[in-house]
């Protein structure tokens, strides 16, 4: 794969595109290599974006990574990793990381027990306005009919868009719905908490 592909100059990450969609990643890198290509990456970077978390940490051992590695690392690591595999890699490399959740990644690749680890640090940093999220957790677990997502960020009383006019909760409820494989139940358990957290969404 194309080193500037990989690294992008002047940007805050060499990695920068990695770690804006590991989602994508993860998938166009996996189909890369199972066609027979090789990434110009240390082999622990080679297995987080390919979300071989396990294999990544045990490669990460006794390596000396830079600030751009661990970022990917740390990111992939939240996006297919479990919580005990997080937590070793904290482990080994300090906590000074460990309350700055990578939501997006997160939640765009269905991690709901990391969800539910950082929920609490996710919307302490939201009241401090460090983080602004919105909906967007939301929005994707709608479009993907990530439902586990739905259940933690109910279960935890996550909040909505601030301001319901401008940005109208109707999308969200028609990303539920916008294939025929949806779950009925789950687009209503949807639909109560918005009522409840804006009364009433069914108004003319």
């Amino acid at each position: 794969m194309r080193k500037e592909f990989i690294e992008k100059e002047g940007l805050e990450s060499k990695y920068y595109k990695f770690i804006q969609s590991p989602k994508a990643i993860q998938y166009v890198v996996s189909q890369y290599i199972d066609n027979g290509g090789t990434l110009d990456l240390p082999d622990y970077l080679t297995y987080a974006v390919t979300g071989d978390i396990e294999n990544a940490l045990e490669a990460a051992k006794g390596s000396a990574i830079s600030d751009d590695e661990f970022e990917v690392l740390f990111t992939y690591t939240q996006a297919f990793g479990t919580v005990k595999q997080y937590e070793k890699l904290l482990g080994i490399y300090g906590k000074e990381w460990s309350k700055n959740p990578a939501v997006n990644a997160i939640v765009s690749c269905d991690n709901a027990e990391m969800l539910e680890y950082f929920i609490k640090d996710i919307m302490a940093l939201e009241k401090t306005k460090e983080y602004n999220l919105n909906t967007d957790c939301f929005d994707v677990a709608a479009y993907y009919h990530y439902y586990d997502i739905f259940d933690v960020l109910i279960n935890n009383g996550y909040d909505l868009y601030d301001d319901f006019l401008e940005k109208p909760l109707y999308g969200i409820l028609g990303s539920c719905i916008c294939s025929n494989d949806y779950d009925f139940d789950e687009f209503l358990k949807l639909y109560d908490y918005m009522e409840k957290k804006h009364e009433p969404i069914n108004e003319n």
